[in-house]
């Protein structure tokens, strides 16, 4: 009789409130990766004094998922500084027509979660605010007709959105029409390398 009274009870304290975490609905998960070019940087042969620091390959970092952009892509030390959530990837040069290779292309990944705000941002919420203004603007594109500037690489933001898998173009061409709210954000999505 006494456990039946306190099954009662502890039923009726959830259905009235009672208890903080019963009824909750946690918010869709945002979790994102945010690639973008960083820099070019050449690669000096060994005991060449070309006045370019090496490249300096390192380990993924503990508790970060380090997601390579392409399988040649190497993690490397990102050119001015590092933090939490900021990785860089080196892809290999191809062979320019002399004897010298082509640089290096530097790419930029931060990771982006949201609710709450964390990952490779000076300000991770101000980039979850961001996010959220420009991913539905994508929708919102009318016709239009634009010259696209050259991308040495494409720019991606690729990861789950409120719940939902999402790929979103973060290119100039992308912004393309959609007014200066949604280049403001893909500016706050890009930061300068060391930003």
């Amino acid at each position: 009789m006494i456990l039946l009274l306190a099954a009662t009870l502890a039923a009726a304290a959830g259905c009235f409130g009672g208890s903080a975490r019963t009824g909750q609905v946690a918010p869709p998960a945002t979790r994102m990766e945010v690639t973008y070019f960083g820099t070019l940087q050449r690669e000096c042969p060994r005991g060449d004094p070309c006045g370019v620091s090496s490249l300096q390959r390192i380990p993924c970092p503990q508790g970060s998922r380090c997601v390579p952009p392409v399988p040649q892509a190497e993690l490397v030390r990102c050119p001015r500084g590092a933090r939490p959530g900021l990785h860089c990837y080196a892809i290999p040069p191809t062979l320019s027509r002399g004897s010298r290779s082509d640089p290096w292309v530097i790419l930029q990944q931060r990771e982006l979660s949201c609710s709450p705000a964390r990952g490779g941002y000076a300000d991770p919420a101000a980039a979850c605010r961001a996010l959220a203004d420009y991913v539905p603007r994508l929708h919102d594109r009318g016709p239009r007709v634009c010259m696209c500037p050259f991308q040495a690489w494409q720019t991606l933001a690729v990861g789950t959105f409120r719940g939902r898998p999402v790929t979103a173009d973060l290119s100039a061409c992308a912004t393309c029409g959609l007014g200066r709210a949604a280049i403001a954000d893909r500016d706050s999505l890009t930061p300068a390398l060391g930003s």
